[in-house]
């Protein structure tokens, strides 16, 4: 098993944090669980309701916009270290 990276233990902080504030947050906002993971062929987070039916058009408007925040966190810290 190989060692993080100080980088990549930065990167695993990020994604597990917007991923489970993300979960909640749209719990809190549309009564409806997400999963949301990490996609390596995007380069973001990507998520999908648990429940198989699609998003709403505002719903999937929100979870852009996290998306957004996430990719802008990512790019700070890849520019600060």
């Amino acid at each position: 098993m190989s060692r993080q990276t100080k980088i990549e233990k930065c990167y695993r902080k990020i994604n597990d944090a917007f991923s489970r504030k993300l979960g909640d947050d749209f719990r809190a906002k549309f009564q409806r669980e997400i999963e949301t993971r990490f996609s390596i062929f995007s380069m973001s987070l990507v998520s999908s309701p648990t429940d198989g039916k699609d998003f709403t058009p505002e719903q999937h408007a929100w979870v852009d916009a996290y998306s957004s925040g996430y990719l802008a966190a990512m790019r700070q810290v890849t520019e600060e270290l």
